[in-house]
Protein backbone atom coordinates (compact mmCIF):
# COMPACT_ATOMS: atom_id res chain seq x y z
CA UNK A 1 0.00 0.00 0.00
CA UNK A 2 1.29 3.42 -0.93
CA UNK A 3 2.10 5.80 1.89
CA UNK A 4 0.48 9.18 2.13
CA UNK A 5 -2.54 8.91 -0.15
CA UNK A 6 -5.04 11.71 -0.68
CA UNK A 7 -5.03 14.59 1.81
CA UNK A 8 -7.80 14.44 4.43
CA UNK A 9 -9.10 17.73 5.82
CA UNK A 10 -9.77 17.78 9.54
CA UNK A 11 -12.82 19.42 11.12
CA UNK A 12 -14.68 18.65 14.35
CA UNK A 13 -17.58 16.21 14.49
CA UNK A 14 -20.70 17.60 16.13
CA UNK A 15 -24.04 15.80 16.40
CA UNK A 16 -25.68 19.09 17.37
CA UNK A 17 -25.24 20.31 13.80
CA UNK A 18 -27.83 17.83 12.53
CA UNK A 19 -30.86 19.61 11.10
CA UNK A 20 -34.32 18.09 11.42
CA UNK A 21 -36.82 19.60 9.02
CA UNK A 22 -40.22 18.42 7.80
CA UNK A 23 -40.13 14.79 6.63
CA UNK A 24 -40.09 15.17 2.84
CA UNK A 25 -38.61 12.28 0.91
CA UNK A 26 -35.52 13.02 -1.09
CA UNK A 27 -35.52 12.91 -4.86
CA UNK A 28 -33.37 11.53 -7.67
CA UNK A 29 -29.89 12.96 -8.11
CA UNK A 30 -29.18 15.59 -10.76
CA UNK A 31 -32.77 15.56 -12.00
CA UNK A 32 -33.63 18.88 -13.58
CA UNK A 33 -37.00 20.60 -13.20
CA UNK A 34 -38.08 23.38 -15.58
CA UNK A 35 -40.54 25.78 -13.96
CA UNK A 36 -42.93 28.02 -15.92
CA UNK A 37 -44.82 30.64 -13.87
CA UNK A 38 -45.32 34.38 -14.15
CA UNK A 39 -46.19 34.66 -10.46
CA UNK A 40 -43.31 36.09 -8.37
CA UNK A 41 -44.76 34.33 -5.33
CA UNK A 42 -44.78 30.92 -7.04
CA UNK A 43 -41.31 31.53 -8.48
CA UNK A 44 -39.98 32.05 -4.96
CA UNK A 45 -42.02 29.22 -3.41
CA UNK A 46 -41.15 26.59 -6.03
CA UNK A 47 -37.49 27.58 -6.10
CA UNK A 48 -37.33 27.15 -2.31
CA UNK A 49 -39.13 23.78 -2.29
CA UNK A 50 -37.23 22.30 -5.21
CA UNK A 51 -33.85 23.44 -3.93
CA UNK A 52 -34.63 21.91 -0.54
CA UNK A 53 -35.46 18.63 -2.25
CA UNK A 54 -32.15 18.57 -4.11
CA UNK A 55 -33.29 19.22 -7.69
CA UNK A 56 -31.54 21.27 -10.34
CA UNK A 57 -33.91 24.18 -11.08
CA UNK A 58 -34.21 25.46 -14.65
CA UNK A 59 -35.78 28.93 -14.68
CA UNK A 60 -38.29 29.81 -13.43
CA UNK A 61 -39.45 31.09 -16.84
CA UNK A 62 -42.26 33.62 -17.08
CA UNK A 63 -43.83 32.18 -20.22
CA UNK A 64 -44.21 28.99 -22.25
CA UNK A 65 -42.29 30.57 -25.14
CA UNK A 66 -39.30 31.24 -22.88
CA UNK A 67 -39.44 27.68 -21.56
CA UNK A 68 -39.72 26.32 -25.09
CA UNK A 69 -36.64 28.28 -26.12
CA UNK A 70 -34.69 26.58 -23.33
CA UNK A 71 -36.10 23.10 -24.16
CA UNK A 72 -34.87 23.46 -27.74
CA UNK A 73 -31.32 23.35 -26.32
CA UNK A 74 -31.77 21.01 -23.38
CA UNK A 75 -34.56 18.71 -22.28
CA UNK A 76 -35.40 18.84 -18.55
CA UNK A 77 -36.38 15.74 -16.60
CA UNK A 78 -39.69 17.31 -15.55
CA UNK A 79 -41.78 20.44 -16.22
CA UNK A 80 -43.92 22.30 -13.67
CA UNK A 81 -46.44 24.66 -15.28
CA UNK A 82 -48.44 27.22 -13.27
CA UNK A 83 -51.74 27.18 -15.13
CA UNK A 84 -53.30 29.69 -12.74
CA UNK A 85 -50.88 32.56 -13.31
CA UNK A 86 -50.36 31.66 -16.98
CA UNK A 87 -53.94 30.76 -17.89
CA UNK A 88 -53.79 32.74 -21.12
CA UNK A 89 -51.06 30.32 -22.27
CA UNK A 90 -53.21 27.23 -21.84
CA UNK A 91 -53.26 26.50 -25.59
CA UNK A 92 -49.50 27.12 -25.93
CA UNK A 93 -48.83 24.71 -23.09
CA UNK A 94 -51.13 22.07 -24.58
CA UNK A 95 -49.23 22.39 -27.86
CA UNK A 96 -45.96 22.01 -25.94
CA UNK A 97 -47.29 18.80 -24.34
CA UNK A 98 -48.29 17.33 -27.69
CA UNK A 99 -45.17 18.24 -29.64
CA UNK A 100 -41.77 19.46 -28.40
CA UNK A 101 -42.12 18.11 -24.83
CA UNK A 102 -44.40 15.12 -25.27
CA UNK A 103 -41.81 12.74 -23.73
CA UNK A 104 -41.20 14.92 -20.65
CA UNK A 105 -43.29 14.25 -17.50
CA UNK A 106 -45.27 17.29 -16.32
CA UNK A 107 -47.03 18.65 -13.24
CA UNK A 108 -49.66 21.40 -13.52
CA UNK A 109 -50.54 23.86 -10.75
CA UNK A 110 -54.28 24.54 -10.70
CA UNK A 111 -57.07 25.84 -8.47
CA UNK A 112 -60.79 25.16 -8.10
CA UNK A 113 -61.63 27.36 -11.09
CA UNK A 114 -59.09 26.37 -13.70
CA UNK A 115 -57.88 22.84 -14.47
CA UNK A 116 -56.34 20.83 -17.30
CA UNK A 117 -58.15 17.54 -17.93
CA UNK A 118 -55.22 16.08 -19.89
CA UNK A 119 -53.04 16.17 -16.76
CA UNK A 120 -55.65 15.76 -14.06
CA UNK A 121 -53.72 13.00 -12.27
CA UNK A 122 -50.59 15.15 -12.25
CA UNK A 123 -52.26 18.33 -11.01
CA UNK A 124 -51.69 20.09 -7.69
CA UNK A 125 -54.04 22.77 -6.40
CA UNK A 126 -52.55 25.99 -5.12
CA UNK A 127 -51.21 26.76 -2.60
CA UNK A 128 -48.55 24.12 -3.18
CA UNK A 129 -48.22 21.46 -0.49
CA UNK A 130 -44.52 20.46 -0.50
CA UNK A 131 -45.28 16.90 0.65
CA UNK A 132 -47.81 16.43 -2.17
CA UNK A 133 -45.37 17.98 -4.66
CA UNK A 134 -42.60 15.64 -3.56
CA UNK A 135 -44.95 12.63 -3.77
CA UNK A 136 -46.15 13.53 -7.27
CA UNK A 137 -42.60 14.06 -8.52
CA UNK A 138 -41.28 10.82 -7.06
CA UNK A 139 -44.19 8.93 -8.57
CA UNK A 140 -43.45 10.39 -12.00
CA UNK A 141 -39.74 9.66 -11.75
CA UNK A 142 -40.36 6.11 -10.54
CA UNK A 143 -42.72 5.61 -13.49
CA UNK A 144 -40.11 6.95 -15.88
CA UNK A 145 -37.53 4.62 -14.25
CA UNK A 146 -35.05 7.45 -13.97
CA UNK A 147 -32.00 7.99 -11.81
CA UNK A 148 -31.36 6.49 -8.36
CA UNK A 149 -32.37 8.68 -5.45
CA UNK A 150 -29.61 10.51 -3.53
CA UNK A 151 -30.52 8.68 -0.31
CA UNK A 152 -29.96 5.29 -1.97
CA UNK A 153 -26.71 6.56 -3.52
CA UNK A 154 -25.35 7.69 -0.13
CA UNK A 155 -26.37 4.47 1.62
CA UNK A 156 -24.83 2.37 -1.16
CA UNK A 157 -21.61 4.41 -1.08
CA UNK A 158 -21.36 4.26 2.73
CA UNK A 159 -21.96 0.50 2.68
CA UNK A 160 -19.36 0.00 -0.04
CA UNK A 161 -16.88 2.25 1.76
CA UNK A 162 -16.85 0.35 5.06
CA UNK A 163 -16.75 -2.98 3.23
CA UNK A 164 -13.88 -1.75 1.06
CA UNK A 165 -11.89 -0.55 4.10
CA UNK A 166 -12.38 -3.90 5.81
CA UNK A 167 -11.55 -5.86 2.65
CA UNK A 168 -8.39 -3.88 1.82
CA UNK A 169 -6.99 -3.84 5.36
CA UNK A 170 -4.14 -6.18 6.40
CA UNK A 171 -5.36 -9.54 7.70
CA UNK A 172 -4.03 -9.00 11.23
CA UNK A 173 -6.04 -5.77 11.62
CA UNK A 174 -9.37 -6.98 10.19
CA UNK A 175 -10.85 -8.07 13.56
CA UNK A 176 -10.01 -4.71 15.15
CA UNK A 177 -11.42 -2.74 12.19
CA UNK A 178 -14.58 -4.84 12.31
CA UNK A 179 -14.88 -4.06 16.02
CA UNK A 180 -14.43 -0.32 15.39
CA UNK A 181 -17.16 -0.36 12.73
CA UNK A 182 -19.58 -2.28 14.96
CA UNK A 183 -18.97 -0.02 17.97
CA UNK A 184 -19.41 3.12 15.88
CA UNK A 185 -22.87 2.04 14.74
CA UNK A 186 -23.93 1.25 18.31
CA UNK A 187 -23.54 4.86 19.45
CA UNK A 188 -26.85 6.05 20.95
CA UNK A 189 -27.11 9.03 18.60
CA UNK A 190 -26.58 6.80 15.56
CA UNK A 191 -28.48 3.59 16.39
CA UNK A 192 -31.85 5.33 16.06
CA UNK A 193 -31.02 6.52 12.51
CA UNK A 194 -29.03 3.72 10.86
CA UNK A 195 -28.78 -0.01 11.55
CA UNK A 196 -25.85 -2.27 10.68
CA UNK A 197 -26.05 -5.96 9.86
CA UNK A 198 -23.48 -8.42 8.53
CA UNK A 199 -25.21 -10.95 6.25
CA UNK A 200 -22.83 -13.30 4.40
CA UNK A 201 -19.81 -11.60 5.98
CA UNK A 202 -20.48 -8.22 4.30
CA UNK A 203 -21.60 -5.08 6.15
CA UNK A 204 -25.06 -3.84 5.20
CA UNK A 205 -26.56 -0.44 6.19
CA UNK A 206 -30.24 0.42 6.52
CA UNK A 207 -31.70 3.86 7.22
CA UNK A 208 -34.39 3.32 9.86
CA UNK A 209 -36.33 6.53 9.20
CA UNK A 210 -36.47 6.68 5.40
CA UNK A 211 -38.61 9.85 5.34
CA UNK A 212 -35.89 12.01 6.86
CA UNK A 213 -34.63 14.74 4.52
CA UNK A 214 -31.50 14.15 2.48
CA UNK A 215 -29.40 16.61 4.49
CA UNK A 216 -30.14 14.83 7.78
CA UNK A 217 -29.33 11.39 6.37
CA UNK A 218 -26.18 12.76 4.72
CA UNK A 219 -25.00 14.39 7.97
CA UNK A 220 -25.67 11.18 9.91
CA UNK A 221 -23.71 9.00 7.50
CA UNK A 222 -20.82 11.49 7.37
CA UNK A 223 -20.65 11.52 11.15
CA UNK A 224 -20.53 7.71 11.28
CA UNK A 225 -17.86 7.34 8.60
CA UNK A 226 -15.65 10.03 10.08
CA UNK A 227 -16.06 8.49 13.52
CA UNK A 228 -14.85 5.19 12.07
CA UNK A 229 -11.89 6.91 10.36
CA UNK A 230 -10.93 8.81 13.53
CA UNK A 231 -11.09 5.67 15.66
CA UNK A 232 -9.00 3.73 13.17
CA UNK A 233 -6.33 6.44 13.30
CA UNK A 234 -6.28 6.63 17.10
CA UNK A 235 -6.76 2.97 18.02
CA UNK A 236 -4.75 1.07 15.40
CA UNK A 237 -1.60 3.16 15.96
CA UNK A 238 -0.27 2.47 12.47
CA UNK A 239 0.91 4.86 9.78
CA UNK A 240 -1.24 3.67 6.89
CA UNK A 241 -4.85 4.46 7.90
CA UNK A 242 -5.07 7.65 5.82
CA UNK A 243 -3.65 5.80 2.83
CA UNK A 244 -6.14 2.95 3.32
CA UNK A 245 -9.06 5.40 3.46
CA UNK A 246 -7.89 7.33 0.40
CA UNK A 247 -7.22 4.21 -1.65
CA UNK A 248 -10.58 2.72 -0.65
CA UNK A 249 -12.39 5.82 -1.91
CA UNK A 250 -10.24 5.89 -5.04
CA UNK A 251 -11.07 2.23 -5.71
CA UNK A 252 -14.80 2.91 -5.30
CA UNK A 253 -14.59 5.86 -7.69
CA UNK A 254 -12.90 3.70 -10.31
CA UNK A 255 -15.48 0.93 -9.90
CA UNK A 256 -18.28 3.49 -10.33
CA UNK A 257 -16.50 5.12 -13.31
CA UNK A 258 -16.43 8.31 -11.22
CA UNK A 259 -18.92 9.45 -8.58
CA UNK A 260 -22.28 11.10 -9.12
CA UNK A 261 -22.68 14.74 -8.09
CA UNK A 262 -24.40 13.70 -4.83
CA UNK A 263 -21.70 11.20 -3.84
CA UNK A 264 -18.89 13.56 -4.83
CA UNK A 265 -20.30 16.30 -2.55
CA UNK A 266 -20.71 13.71 0.20
CA UNK A 267 -17.08 12.59 -0.13
CA UNK A 268 -15.97 16.22 0.13
CA UNK A 269 -17.92 16.61 3.37
CA UNK A 270 -16.16 13.50 4.69
CA UNK A 271 -12.94 15.53 4.50
CA UNK A 272 -11.55 14.15 1.25
CA UNK A 273 -10.02 16.61 -1.20
CA UNK A 274 -12.27 15.85 -4.20
CA UNK A 275 -10.20 17.94 -6.61
CA UNK A 276 -7.09 15.91 -5.83
CA UNK A 277 -9.21 12.75 -6.03
CA UNK A 278 -10.41 13.68 -9.52
CA UNK A 279 -6.86 14.51 -10.64
CA UNK A 280 -5.46 11.26 -9.28
CA UNK A 281 -8.25 9.28 -10.96
CA UNK A 282 -7.48 10.94 -14.29
CA UNK A 283 -3.79 10.07 -13.96
CA UNK A 284 -4.55 6.53 -12.84
CA UNK A 285 -7.05 5.86 -15.63
CA UNK A 286 -4.52 7.11 -18.18
CA UNK A 287 -1.99 4.68 -16.75
CA UNK A 288 -4.53 1.86 -16.74
CA UNK A 289 -5.42 2.49 -20.39
CA UNK A 290 -1.78 1.89 -21.27
CA UNK A 291 -1.59 -1.40 -19.36
CA UNK A 292 -1.96 -4.55 -21.41
CA UNK A 293 -5.21 -6.23 -20.33
CA UNK A 294 -3.86 -9.75 -20.46
CA UNK A 295 -5.78 -12.44 -18.57
CA UNK A 296 -5.45 -16.18 -18.12
CA UNK A 297 -7.96 -18.62 -16.62
CA UNK A 298 -6.66 -21.80 -15.04
CA UNK A 299 -8.65 -24.85 -13.89
CA UNK A 300 -7.12 -27.14 -11.27
CA UNK A 301 -8.32 -29.95 -9.08
CA UNK A 302 -7.08 -32.46 -6.53
CA UNK A 303 -6.17 -35.91 -7.83
CA UNK A 304 -4.74 -38.99 -6.12
CA UNK A 305 -1.33 -37.65 -7.17
CA UNK A 306 -1.98 -34.23 -5.65
CA UNK A 307 -3.07 -30.90 -7.18
CA UNK A 308 -3.19 -30.91 -10.99
CA UNK A 309 -3.54 -27.97 -13.36
CA UNK A 310 -6.01 -29.41 -15.88
CA UNK A 311 -6.17 -26.52 -18.32
CA UNK A 312 -4.95 -22.96 -18.78
CA UNK A 313 -6.19 -20.51 -21.40
CA UNK A 314 -4.89 -16.96 -21.93
CA UNK A 315 -5.07 -14.12 -24.38
CA UNK A 316 -1.28 -14.05 -24.63
CA UNK A 317 1.42 -16.67 -24.05
CA UNK A 318 3.52 -14.67 -21.62
CA UNK A 319 0.99 -14.16 -18.84
CA UNK A 320 0.33 -17.88 -18.36
CA UNK A 321 4.01 -18.85 -18.38
CA UNK A 322 4.85 -20.96 -15.33
CA UNK A 323 1.23 -21.73 -14.38
CA UNK A 324 1.65 -25.45 -13.70
CA UNK A 325 0.99 -28.16 -11.10
CA UNK A 326 3.37 -26.48 -8.65
CA UNK A 327 1.37 -23.26 -8.82
CA UNK A 328 -1.85 -25.31 -8.56
CA UNK A 329 -0.59 -26.79 -5.30
CA UNK A 330 0.19 -23.36 -3.86
CA UNK A 331 -3.17 -21.91 -4.90
CA UNK A 332 -5.18 -24.85 -3.53
CA UNK A 333 -3.32 -24.54 -0.24
CA UNK A 334 -4.74 -21.03 0.08
CA UNK A 335 -8.31 -22.39 0.31
CA UNK A 336 -7.64 -25.25 2.71
CA UNK A 337 -5.74 -28.42 3.44
CA UNK A 338 -6.50 -32.07 4.20
CA UNK A 339 -10.27 -32.60 4.21
CA UNK A 340 -11.13 -29.03 5.20
CA UNK A 341 -11.60 -26.63 2.30
CA UNK A 342 -13.33 -23.30 1.85
CA UNK A 343 -15.76 -22.83 -1.01
CA UNK A 344 -16.48 -19.44 -2.54
CA UNK A 345 -14.73 -16.53 -4.24
CA UNK A 346 -11.45 -15.22 -2.84
CA UNK A 347 -8.93 -12.54 -3.73
CA UNK A 348 -7.38 -10.74 -5.38
CA UNK A 349 -4.18 -12.43 -4.17
CA UNK A 350 -0.60 -12.56 -5.51
CA UNK A 351 0.14 -15.54 -7.78
CA UNK A 352 3.63 -16.87 -7.01
CA UNK A 353 5.22 -16.46 -10.45
CA UNK A 354 7.91 -14.19 -11.81
CA UNK A 355 5.38 -12.28 -13.90
CA UNK A 356 3.99 -9.91 -11.22
CA UNK A 357 0.56 -11.53 -11.49
CA UNK A 358 -2.42 -11.46 -9.14
CA UNK A 359 -5.53 -13.60 -9.26
CA UNK A 360 -9.11 -14.15 -8.17
CA UNK A 361 -10.05 -17.66 -7.02
CA UNK A 362 -13.29 -19.62 -7.28
CA UNK A 363 -13.41 -22.91 -5.39
CA UNK A 364 -15.97 -25.68 -4.97
CA UNK A 365 -15.90 -29.32 -3.87
CA UNK A 366 -17.12 -31.43 -6.81
CA UNK A 367 -17.69 -35.12 -7.34
CA UNK A 368 -14.77 -37.04 -8.84
CA UNK A 369 -13.14 -40.45 -9.11
CA UNK A 370 -10.49 -39.59 -6.53
CA UNK A 371 -9.71 -42.55 -4.22
CA UNK A 372 -8.45 -40.52 -1.25
CA UNK A 373 -10.67 -41.71 1.65
CA UNK A 374 -10.60 -38.22 3.18
CA UNK A 375 -12.46 -36.82 0.17
CA UNK A 376 -14.98 -39.68 -0.22
CA UNK A 377 -15.32 -39.45 -4.00
CA UNK A 378 -15.10 -35.67 -4.04
CA UNK A 379 -12.38 -33.28 -5.09
CA UNK A 380 -11.69 -29.61 -4.47
CA UNK A 381 -11.83 -27.82 -7.80
CA UNK A 382 -10.41 -24.33 -8.27
CA UNK A 383 -10.57 -21.80 -11.08
CA UNK A 384 -8.17 -18.86 -10.97
CA UNK A 385 -8.35 -15.71 -13.08
CA UNK A 386 -4.86 -14.25 -13.38
CA UNK A 387 -3.94 -10.70 -14.43
CA UNK A 388 -1.06 -8.26 -14.13
CA UNK A 389 -0.95 -6.52 -10.73
CA UNK A 390 -1.18 -3.10 -12.40
CA UNK A 391 -4.85 -3.89 -13.05
CA UNK A 392 -5.68 -4.34 -9.35
CA UNK A 393 -7.36 -0.93 -9.18
CA UNK A 394 -9.98 -1.93 -11.75
CA UNK A 395 -10.66 -5.52 -10.73
CA UNK A 396 -14.41 -6.24 -10.87
CA UNK A 397 -16.34 -5.84 -7.61
CA UNK A 398 -17.36 -8.83 -5.49
CA UNK A 399 -20.88 -8.67 -6.92
CA UNK A 400 -19.50 -8.60 -10.45
CA UNK A 401 -17.25 -11.57 -9.68
CA UNK A 402 -20.29 -13.46 -8.40
CA UNK A 403 -21.96 -12.76 -11.74
CA UNK A 404 -18.88 -13.94 -13.67
CA UNK A 405 -18.69 -17.23 -11.77
CA UNK A 406 -22.44 -17.59 -11.24
CA UNK A 407 -23.15 -20.16 -13.96
CA UNK A 408 -20.65 -22.55 -12.33
CA UNK A 409 -22.96 -23.14 -9.36
CA UNK A 410 -24.75 -25.82 -11.37
CA UNK A 411 -21.52 -27.82 -11.77
CA UNK A 412 -21.57 -31.08 -9.77
CA UNK A 413 -18.67 -33.10 -11.21
CA UNK A 414 -15.07 -32.23 -11.99
CA UNK A 415 -15.73 -33.04 -15.64
CA UNK A 416 -18.61 -30.54 -15.81
CA UNK A 417 -16.08 -27.69 -16.16
CA UNK A 418 -15.27 -27.29 -19.86
CA UNK A 419 -12.88 -25.23 -21.97
CA UNK A 420 -15.78 -23.13 -23.26
CA UNK A 421 -16.70 -22.26 -19.67
CA UNK A 422 -13.16 -21.06 -19.00
CA UNK A 423 -13.32 -19.00 -22.18
CA UNK A 424 -16.61 -17.45 -21.06
CA UNK A 425 -15.12 -16.53 -17.67
CA UNK A 426 -12.15 -14.89 -19.40
CA UNK A 427 -14.41 -12.96 -21.76
CA UNK A 428 -16.73 -11.77 -18.96
CA UNK A 429 -13.81 -10.69 -16.80
CA UNK A 430 -12.22 -8.70 -19.63
CA UNK A 431 -15.54 -6.98 -20.35
CA UNK A 432 -15.61 -5.57 -16.80
CA UNK A 433 -12.10 -4.07 -16.68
Amino acid sequence: MRQGGLPINESPLDLNNWSKISPIKSTPDSLSVLVITSSPEQQTTLHSYLKGLGYEILGPFRSVSMGLEFISHRHPDLIIFDLVSNREERDSFTNLMENEAQSIPMIVLTNSEIKLSELEENSIELPVDPVQLSYKMEKLFDYQNQKISPVVQLIDFSTSFINKIHRMSPIDTKPRIKSIINRSFREDEIASFVSLSIPDGEFDLTVIEEDLPLETISSTLIFILRLIMDRMSSELEVGWTESLIAESIQSLAIEAHNFTKTVNQFVGKMGINTIELANSLTRLMQEVEEIEKSVFVGYMTLSDMGPVMLEVIGNDDQISTGIDDRIASQIITLVGQGSSYHEGIFGPIPIPTANNICGVIWSKVLQSKIKDIRMVGKSLSVIVIGFYSELLSIVPTQNELKEIFGFLESANHVNDITSSMLGQIQQDFLSKI
